[in-house]
């Protein structure tokens, strides 16, 4: 699954065969619910398959509203149900609000292996 970034939409992809799942750049759709929606159930489609699998998740937002982050949280927490999970919070170098958010959200998630990587910017980052 590939979603490209656009406008209020961040770009997504689900590498299922490395077990690899990427959310890039801005997330603040108007129905933040129905655009994660189909990306929690294909989520939930493939957990059965997954289980044993060590799972990555890298997130590198430029930014996000509340509702994208309760769904994107709710994906992570789903994910939490494999072998192992780690997740890669990128946030950039001058953006202290991304940086405490990664620390709140890697307080919440104790049985997860979470690193938090500052960089230049977040647009150029290949992950």
């Amino acid at each position: 699954m590939k979603i490209e970034q656009q406008g209020s939409k961040p770009y997504i992809h689900l590498d299922e065969d490395n077990c690899i799942l990427t959310i890039k750049g801005a997330s603040y759709p108007e129905h933040a619910g129905n655009f994660y929606g189909p990306i929690m159930e294909h989520i939930n489609e493939c957990l059965p398959k997954i289980k044993e699998n060590k799972v990555t998740i890298n997130l590198a937002m430029t930014l996000m509203n509340s509702v994208s982050e309760k769904c994107i949280f709710q994906i992570v927490k789903t994910l939490t149900e494999v072998n192992e999970l780690v997740v890669n919070w990128y946030y950039e170098a001058d953006d202290e609000g991304m940086e405490d958010e990664g620390d709140i959200w890697k307080s919440s998630l104790k049985n997860v292996k979470f690193n938090m990587y500052s960089v230049e910017d977040i647009n150029v980052l290949q992950i």
